[in-house]
């Protein structure tokens, strides 16, 4: 497999003692080489004529094994890996992953299809985020083994993913195979990600005890979530297979059959069938199971974390460091999925004609490249800035807060999905009177039971999504800015060093961002039109930007210099758009930087 990119060197800082996590706070990712660059080349650095990004194929034959390799140990200079094409390939699944859960939300926008977005969300992240912490620990070479490693992983990934359905198909496991098969792929999902760390305990090269240790410990954490996945299975594999194999085997009438696909139900029309959604047999034990899995997975973790590791860093001992820059780059890249769901959201949609529909749409566009613009500005750059290298109980807290952002921000894209649907609705109606090969799109948001929502029941749910989704991403871009600097410098800028009373500056400002959390939060109370829902969250997002420069004019951050750049102290990328890249050609001269 082959990489491509520009390595960077990023120093471990070794006198903090909770400055990078330990493997079990963070997980892991998989590139072919890992890359060793000495002191003396540090100076080349965002220097756009280093590497080879060019692909070789392999010299001679592909060996069979090649063991796992340990990234980096405690204190090491750590390298960041060149951009693996399998990882981008990897994660193209989970843009169906966005895709298919937030239909669950388009077919039933009730507390029962929040529940399923949930419980089918999580987990599958969970997926992404056990491969890409496992390689932020570990390299696999490319062997003939791990290639077909990789692709039982995707064919379990595709079993999952493809089984996220609406409400009225998961939770009747009686009737339909997709529960059961969405729980067992899970299950066997867990199994290969057991499997990589019986690899490290086994065959693992670097520190071979401390791997062990570390690799004994993932195994106990992901035994959680395997149990729960295994009670889901045998729950719903009971309904399903002592009903005769479900509605496959069942002598349910030819005009019930309907199929499901991107969120619409096609019937046959001619016939004048109805659709039958669901018998009585529902239950919603199995997807709640699936999330007790992630909720004890990650209760273990932030026990283990924040109470048995000491806090004199003394846990660097028996456990493996991640690199850090590279979660932080994959970390992006899994937001910029995210936000894509909201991007197909607004463009994968019949456009009917009229103001209103194009008024939503072009808010809806605006406010998403507004919502990445101010992703990025709440990040850091580096991870010597991340509270993944900052303390290990913060780290903790990031990652769960990490999930929560990621659900929101689906939701805002199925907040848009649905506001779209609502100007196609008198344009579809229309569409029914053609008669054959028509589709019945009013049912897409049938909640359940086999009715469908009023017009007011639909619009409330769709601005109840829309509202605290948009809420929930701005608490969690504060909160994890928050993780990031730490209680004691947030403290510093708010409170007066002399007179140690509460800045009015700080005060107002506190104020400001809460109002504006609050009238998004609440919007939904009283205002469900479209069209108004896209202006204000448009406003709303534009006020979050606004109050975000003037924090940084009143309240100026400290230049921090990275002393690993030897071209430049300060980063000049910070604090500029995601995309800005450099432009200028240096050469490196005995050691110093020189411009062309």
């Amino acid at each position: 497999m082959a990489d491509t990119g520009i390595p960077v060197a990023s120093p471990e800082p070794e006198g903090s003692p909770d400055s990078v996590l330990a493997d079990s706070e963070i997980p892991r990712r998989t590139t072919a080489t890992e890359e060793v660059v000495d002191h003396a080349s540090q100076a080349q650095r965002r220097v756009s004529a280093v590497g080879d990004v060019s692909y070789h194929p392999g010299v001679g034959l592909i060996p069979i094994f090649a063991p796992p390799r340990q990234r980096q140990k405690w204190g090491d200079t750590q390298v960041l890996p060149r951009t693996n094409w399998g990882d981008i390939f990897f994660d193209l699944w989970f843009v169906a992953v966005a895709y298919n859960v937030g239909n669950i939300i388009v077919a039933s926008p009730t507390g029962t299809g929040l529940l399923y977005f949930i419980g089918t969300f999580l987990p599958l992240i969970i997926k992404w985020q056990e491969k890409t912490y496992y390689d932020s620990r570990y390299a696999v070479d490319d062997d003939l083994f791990h290639r077909f490693f990789e692709v039982a992983v995707l064919l379990v990934v595709s079993t999952a993913v493809v089984h996220v359905r609406p409400v009225e198909f998961m939770s009747n496991p009686a009737k339909y195979d997709d529960m059961f098969l969405f729980s067992l792929a899970l299950a066997l999902g867990s199994v290969l990600s057991m499997y990589r760390y019986v690899e490290t305990y086994f065959f693992g090269k670097g520190q071979i005890e401390v791997n062990k240790q570390s690799s004994i410990r993932d195994i106990r954490h992901m035994l959680i979530p395997f149990t729960f996945y295994i009670a889901a299975t045998v729950i719903s594999g009971i309904q399903y297979y002592s009903n005769d194999g479900g509605i496959t085997n069942s002598n349910t009438n030819a005009t019930e059959a309907s199929t499901y696909s991107d969120g619409h139900r096609f019937m046959a029309e001619a016939t004048g069938a109805s659709y039958v959604s669901q018998s009585d047999e529902t239950t919603n034990i199995p997807i709640i199971l699936c999330l007790c899995g992630v909720i004890a997975l990650h209760a273990m973790q932030c026990f283990t974390v924040i109470f048995l590791f000491p806090n004199d860093g003394s846990h660097k001992k028996y456990t493996i460091p991640m690199n850090v820059d590279f979660q932080i780059h994959r970390d992006g890249e899994w937001i910029m999925l995210m936000l894509g769901e909201s991007i197909l959201s607004l463009l994968i949609v019949d456009a009917p004609e009229g103001s209103g529909y194009y008024l939503t749409f072009y808010t809806g566009v605006l406010t998403v490249i507004l919502l990445q613009y101010l992703h990025f500005r709440s990040q850091p750059h580096h991870a010597d800035d991340h509270s993944l290298r900052r303390d290990k109980n913060a780290a903790m807290v990031w990652r769960i807060v990490f999930l929560v952002y990621s659900a929101a921000l689906v939701c805002v894209g199925v907040s848009y999905k649905l506001f779209m649907y609502e100007f196609t609705y008198e344009d579809q109606s229309r569409r029914l009177a053609g008669g054959v090969g028509s589709f019945l799109f009013g049912r897409v948001l049938a909640g359940g039971g086999g009715s469908s929502l009023s017009t007011q029941e639909r619009r409330q749910g769709s601005a109840n999504v829309f509202c605290i989704s948009m809420a929930l991403v701005w608490f969690c871009q504060d909160f994890m800015l928050f993780l990031h600097s730490g209680f004691s410098k947030m403290k510093g800028k708010c409170y007066c060093k002399h007179s140690h009373k509460l800045k009015v500056k700080a005060a107002i400002f506190v104020t400001l961002r809460a109002a504006l959390l609050g009238f998004i939060a609440s919007l939904s109370q009283y205002e469900t039109d479209p069209e108004h829902l896209a202006l204000y969250g448009l406003a709303g997002v534009i006020g979050q930007l606004i109050l975000r420069v003037l924090g940084n004019v009143v309240f100026p951050e400290e230049q921090v210099h990275h002393e690993e750049s030897a071209i430049e102290e300060v980063d000049p990328e910070e604090n500029k758009w995601p995309n800005v890249t450099h432009a200028v050609a240096e050469s490196i001269e005995n050691g110093k930087p020189v411009e062309d």
